[in-house]
This record gives structure tokens, C-alpha cells and sequence, in this order.
């Protein structure tokens, strides 16, 4: 993971922690009923309150992703598919991850695939995509297919 989108990572964790805190005792504060269901993730031995709504649990399921945490991730983006106004792209890169980390590099790269033709300059899935290709085999004859990455700006986070 590059520095720049390490430390976008600790900023959103920052941001993370503070908002769940702050959720928190709102919550607390207003005796809210429990019948609403939330969700928890634990990250470097701390949890942290994933609200019940498409931004949250977008945000929980991309560092799920980020950090190889396969249960949460799982657990996530069966839940935020089920969000009406849910990032289609984000369900893509999710889907495409999974099937990667079970062997499936077929199934990851169409998931990838998909992912890029929509958001072409996303970088992460043009590098994952690559690996993808790589462990399948795909770039032995394509000694230029590394060499295909724009110059452009990229786009690094889904949430």
C-alpha cells in the first residue's frame, strides 16, 4: 500500500473512531431502541459501531477489503447490496476480491473487468487486475501489459 493511501486509510480510521464515539453517545443520550440492527468491526484489537446505512457499511466493507479482513467482508457486502442506492462499483470490487482470495481468478476477473469499464482510472483495480491476470497466467506473451498504466490522476477509495 503506497504512504498517500496509508495514511488516507489512518485518516479514515481517525474519522472512523471519532464518528462511531460520537454515534455512540448520541445514541446513549436519545435511549434509542436496539431493535435496529448494527453491525461491529474490530480493527488492531479496538471495535468500532458500523451504522445500519449505505455510507457506513460501504466504509466498513472497503477497509474490510483494504486490510484482508475476508469475514467482515463478506459479512458487509451482503449487507450493503442490500442498500437501494448502494455504489454498484464498490459491490464489483468487493465480489471481485472474494473470488480472488477463494482461487476463483476467473470470476475476479470479470468482477474486475466490469469494475474498470465503469471506473477505468480506479487504480487499485487496475493493479489488482494485473495481479489477477499474473497469477493466471494471462501476461506471459504481454511484456508491454504492465507498461499500460496512465499518467493520469487516479482514483484510490470507493466510499
Amino acid at each position: 500500500m503506497s504512504a498517500s493511501a496509508n495514511m488516507q486509510e489512518q485518516d479514515a480510521l481517525r474519522l472512523w473512531r471519532l464518528y462511531s464515539q460520537q454515534s455512540a453517545q448520541q445514541r446513549q443520550e436519545q435511549n434509542i431502541d436496539s431493535e435496529q440492527p448494527t453491525n461491529e468491526i474490530t480493527l488492531e484489537g479496538e471495535s468500532f459501531q458500523v451504522e445500519n446505512n449505505v455510507e457506513s457499511v460501504g466504509q466498513a466493507l472497503y477497509i474490510a477489503l483494504n486490510r484482508q479482513l475476508w469475514r467482515y467482508a463478506k459479512q458487509f457486502l451482503a449487507q450493503y447490496e442490500k442498500f437501494p442506492d448502494h455504489k454498484v462499483q464498490l459491490a464489483w470490487f468487493a465480489k471481485g476480491a472474494l473470488a480472488r482470495e477463494q482461487g476463483d481468478l476467473p470470476e475476479a476477473e470479470r468482477y474486475y473487468r466490469k469494475l474498470l469499464q465503469s471506473e477505468p482510472d480506479f487504480l487499485r483495480g487496475q493493479l489488482d487486475l494485473a495481479r489477477i491476470l499474473f497469477e493466471d497466467k494471462k501476461t506471459q506473451n504481454r511484456p508491454h501489459f504492465f507498461a499500460n498504466f496512465h499518467t493520469t490522476p487516479y482514483r484510490m477509495a470507493y466510499y
